[in-house]
């Protein structure tokens, strides 16, 4: 796997997009209060992740970041998660960032 922008701000995107699907609130409309505000502020974050991933030219990175907040939003918003359904998050998780790291290697 090669990046093609092959520098610095690169590496800076994509870890700038890891760090949006770490702090992304998932469960935003379980508020009891504010929860417009909550989602009007999901929805600027969520935005901003699109933007970082439109900067980002290797579709492989940017498929497995897609992968890795999908899998997120899914085991954050079940609340009934059992540990099979942790399992298959962290599997996935890892299976991502497996793709992810090496690139971000490769660029530092």
């Amino acid at each position: 796997m090669k990046i093609e922008q092959n520098d610095m701000a690169t590496m800076n995107i994509i870890a700038e997009a890891l760090k949006a699907v770490n702090e992304h609130d998932f469960v935003w409309y379980m508020a009891d209060y504010g929860a417009s505000e909550l989602g009007a502020e999901a929805c600027g974050h969520m935005h901003y992740f699109v933007s970082l991933l439109h900067q980002i030219d290797d579709a492989t990175i940017v498929d497995a970041l897609r992968t890795l907040w999908i899998a997120r939003s899914t085991y954050c918003k079940n609340l009934s998660a059992t540990d099979d359904d942790r399992y298959e998050y962290v599997m996935t998780k890892n299976a991502m960032l497996d793709i992810i790291n090496p690139a971000i290697a490769q660029v530092a």
